[in-house]
């Protein structure tokens, strides 16, 4: 997975927010890459950092 940082007026890809996004992610997957806003990227980088520290023990 990579994650590129984008200047074009894309919507965030979340539920309900529709902030511009800042964040691509790029999955290669069938579905196309997601797009984030900074607010939703960080809510998504403690999701998977809580889960990485539940994971390890």
């Amino acid at each position: 997975m990579k994650i590129n940082k984008i200047n074009s007026n894309i919507k965030c890809d979340s539920v309900l927010c529709f902030a511009p996004a800042t964040q691509e992610l790029i999955t290669n997957s069938f579905k196309g890459n997601q797009y984030l806003c900074d607010h939703c990227f960080k809510e998504y980088q403690k999701l998977f950092k809580d889960n990485k520290k539940n994971n390890e023990k």
